[in-house]
């Protein structure tokens, strides 16, 4: 397994209750825009918003899977997760970093 395929593999375990968190958001939207939750994204785009973690809009429709339309219909809301879920990443890595 290349470096790059651990690298990914450690960052979505890592970040597993992210995954979680926009798996739910697929779920809403799925079920708000009465379509099945593979239509919202697939899991390989879930998992490049999990590793990527785009902060702006330019960002987030260069993943593969996510486009202008997607963006208008709930990107705002990826990008929203995203946000809140950094400060708590970011505590997270600064207590872990004091432990060493």
């Amino acid at each position: 397994m290349s470096s790059f395929a651990d690298e990914r593999s450690a960052l979505l375990l890592k970040r597993k209750d992210l995954k979680l968190s926009l798996r739910e958001l697929r779920k809403v939207v799925a079920a708000k825009l009465k379509v099945s939750f593979m239509q919202v994204f697939q899991d390989s785009t879930l998992a490049d918003i999990v590793v990527l973690m785009p902060k702006t809009q330019a960002e987030l429709v260069k993943i593969k899977g996510i486009g202008p339309k997607k963006y208008e219909q709930f990107g705002i809301d990826i990008l929203a997760l995203l946000a809140a879920y950094r400060p708590e990443h970011r505590k997270d890595m600064c207590q872990s970093a004091q432990r060493r």
